[in-house]
């Protein structure tokens, strides 16, 4: 599991343009966006390898910049839960 920070995630359509950017990833399982915390989480495959270099590419093609890029212990579902408790 991949955490992000991304400044400049301000609508839903800018969720909706770097969730689409990182679902094309055969290594990613799931995409998750939440506006207010300016997070971004992807669940990764089983056995598939992390480049923070290309995650960066990604989130700086799709026109954001990237503040943070940790790889917190929690499960996606349980960071998922947390962020969606979090609001504007």
């Amino acid at each position: 599991m991949v955490q992000l920070t991304v400044d400049g995630l301000v609508c839903n359509f800018c969720a909706a343009n770097i969730e689409k950017s990182f679902r094309k990833l055969s290594e990613v399982s799931d995409v998750y966006v939440n506006l207010a915390a300016k997070t971004v989480l992807l669940s990764l495959k089983p056995d598939a390898k992390f480049s923070e270099e290309k995650v960066k590419e990604i989130v700086v093609n799709a026109g954001f910049n990237l503040r943070e890029v940790s790889q917190p212990n929690e499960s996606f579902d349980a960071l998922k839960s947390k962020l969606k408790e979090i609001k504007k």
